[in-house]
């Protein structure tokens, strides 16, 4: 594997799960502070966000992701909801996916920071 490659690819991750009855996807702009779900980090007033209301299993569920967390997910085709796309693309890395590749792969500042910020962190150094 060269320095520069990521392999991470999530799109048929979801076709394991069971169907919703249905999914509604939007992209507001915070009118109040949100957390993320995905990476726990707050989505500040006036910042366009993704909001997923779904009903599975026979629970209506409401989540939100960040700008960022919501570039990752589409850049890897991680189409789940539910907050475990940071430990998914953890278990990714543990099986050597390269970071600096990933981290090439996503077009924005803040998602490249926040991978890396995660990245840190699963290493413990940050």
């Amino acid at each position: 594997m060269s320095d520069g490659y990521c392999d991470v690819d999530f799109s048929d991750a979801s076709s394991e799960l069971d169907p919703v009855e249905f999914f509604s996807i939007t992209n507001p702009v915070a009118r109040k502070g949100h957390e993320c779900f995905e990476c726990k980090e707050t989505i500040p007033v006036g910042s366009r966000h993704q909001h997923a209301a779904y009903k599975f299993e026979g629970k209506f569920c409401s989540d939100r992701r960040c700008a960022s967390c919501a570039e990752v997910a589409a850049e890897f085709g991680y189409f789940i909801f539910g907050g475990c796309l940071w430990s998914e693309m953890e278990e990714q890395w543990s099986n050597g996916a390269n970071v600096q590749g990933c981290i090439a792969r996503l077009t924005t500042v803040k998602a490249r920071e926040l991978m890396r910020r995660r990245w840190l962190r699963w290493k413990g150094l940050g």
